[in-house]
C-alpha cells in the first residue's frame, strides 16, 4: 500500500453549469464549482451550517461528458485529487489556485456519467440528458 495518497470525494451541488473550452493543443477542459455544507450543533444545541465552494477541473472525454450532462443545481459526486497551481494575473501578481482534478463524476442518484480512469469513450445517452433536464426543473 502506498504511503502517500491524494484522493478527494465530494458530494455537493453544482454552482455553475460547466462550459467546454479547448486548450491551444485541442484538449477539452471545463471548470465549475461545487458547494458542500458542514453542519454541527453549537454549545446551545443550535444547528450551524457553513457552505464551502470547491473548484473542479475536468479534462478530455470527462470534460466533454460533464458539459453534456451536468447543470447548475444538480447534486453530484466528484472523485479526484487535490491540485495546486499558480498563475500571474493582469496586475502581474502571482495567484494561488487550489482545485479538484476530477477523475470521475456521478449524479448522486448513482448514475455514472463517465469513468475517465476505466473507459474514456463512454457517451451519455439521451435518457441521461433528459434526467439532467428534469433535475434542473426540480431546482428552479
Amino acid at each position: 500500500m502506498a504511503r502517500n495518497y491524494n484522493k478527494v470525494i465530494l458530494v455537493g451541488d453544482v454552482g455553475t453549469t460547466p462550459e467546454l473550452r479547448q486548450t491551444k493543443n485541442g484538449t477539452s477542459v471545463t471548470n465549475f464549482s461545487v458547494s458542500t455544507v458542514d453542519q454541527w450543533k453549537n454549545r446551545n444545541g443550535e444547528i450551524q451550517r457553513h457552505k464551502k465552494w470547491h473548484r473542479i477541473v475536468c479534462w478530455g472525454k470527462l470534460a466533454e461528458n460533464v458539459v453534456r450532462g451536468i447543470r447548475q443545481g444538480m447534486l453530484i459526486l466528484v472523485e479526484g485529487s487535490i491540485s495546486y497551481r499558480t498563475y500571474i494575473n493582469k496586475e502581474n501578481i502571482k495567484i494561488p489556485v487550489t482545485e479538484i482534478k476530477a477523475t470521475e463524476i456521478k449524479k448522486w442518484a448513482n448514475v455514472p456519467l463517465t469513468n475517465y480512469s476505466k473507459n474514456s469513450s463512454i457517451e451519455i445517452d439521451q435518457t441521461l440528458e433528459n434526467e439532467a433536464d428534469n433535475e434542473i426543473a426540480k431546482h428552479d
